[in-house]
């Protein structure tokens, strides 16, 4: 009789240790297969990630939204997916919101860039409608109050009524929100909507 309990207290701790070796290879191998399929050598990746930036002031500079991040490498590149930036200024004006289908955010944060269907606007405000650019890029300096797109872009104004008061069609664009300062270099294109008569 003590052979029969023997074997089986033998069977019981090798299971025991079958599984301790199964479930080490399952989290290790979901571990390799992030680290080889997302980022070339280097993974981490953060769901439903929100981060707010504050300029060298203490003022909230911008928020950032994105269901899905990953840091990229040890330079501290994160990827970003879906990202929505809010972007504040110190006057009582609307922030900016921009959206993308991609980005990246680079130098601990000084760095914001969007690419793909990049749309920004701010909400009406005073005697102006509801503010839209639209370009394909567009690079962010938060603590600078600064964006820039390389790529053709198309700022507009849209009224109340979702009508379009004049659209500016530029190759570059610069922005400087802090001084209220927008430069458009290349052909600059700008169509003007005439006023409605009553």
């Amino acid at each position: 009789m003590i052979v029969p309990t023997r074997i089986y207290r033998i069977a019981l701790a090798l299971g025991g240790l079958a599984m301790l070796a199964w479930l080490a290879w399952h989290n290790l191998a979901d571990e390799r297969a992030l680290f080889v399929e997302s980022t070339d050598g280097y993974a981490q990746r953060i769901d439903a990630a929100r981060s707010w930036q504050y300029d060298d002031q203490g003022q909230l500079a911008y928020r950032l939204v994105s269901p899905t991040v990953t840091h990229l490498d040890e330079a501290e590149r994160y990827r970003l997916e879906s990202p929505e930036t809010t972007l504040f200024d110190e006057r009582p004006s609307p922030p900016w919101t921009l959206n993308a289908d991609h980005g990246e955010v680079r130098d601990k944060g000084g760095v914001v860039d969007l690419q793909d269907n990049v749309i920004a606007h701010r909400d009406p405000f005073e005697e102006t409608g509801r503010l839209e650019l639209r370009s394909e890029a567009m690079r962010i300096h938060p603590n600078g109050r600064r964006a820039e797109s390389r790529t053709p872009t198309r700022l507009s104004e849209i009224d109340a009524d979702g009508a379009m008061r004049w659209t500016s069609d530029s190759e570059r664009l610069d922005l400087d929100w802090a001084a209220e300062h927008l430069t458009q270099t290349g052909r600059v294109r700008d169509h003007i909507e005439p006023a409605s008569t009553p």
